[in-house]
């Protein structure tokens, strides 16, 4: 008796196999407003300090009879703070003499 020989069935194999194409994504219609930046107040200035007031030898804001002091110790050679002889420069000679006491007793008269 012949025994029946098992019988082999080949199965096709997939050889296409399908690749994922990527999807697209939709661009928004409308762009999202950047934050505005904030606007510097004032206008820029060469130095963060304001310049001293013309005759104002040790800034207080204002010519009074301390800045005639001042300057007539400068004169006499009792004031030798750097800032403060520059300063009492008032007509800007290069030289802190009686004319500058003048000048200085002339702007604090007139203020």
């Amino acid at each position: 008796m012949d025994t029946p020989s098992p019988t082999l069935s080949l199965t096709p194999l997939a050889t296409d196999t399908p690749v994922a194409t990527p999807s697209e994504t939709p661009l928004p219609t409308e762009t999202p407003n950047p934050s505005p930046t904030p606007e510097p107040s004032g206008t820029p200035t060469d130095s963060p300090t304001p310049s001293p007031l013309t005759g104002d030898l040790n800034l207080d804001g204002g010519i009074n009879v301390l800045d005639i002091q001042l300057c007539v110790n400068v004169v006499l050679g009792l004031e030798t703070d750097l800032g403060i002889v520059q300063r009492a420069d008032v007509n800007g000679d290069d030289a802190v003499d009686v004319l500058d006491v003048q000048l200085l007793v002339n702007l604090f008269l007139a203020s």
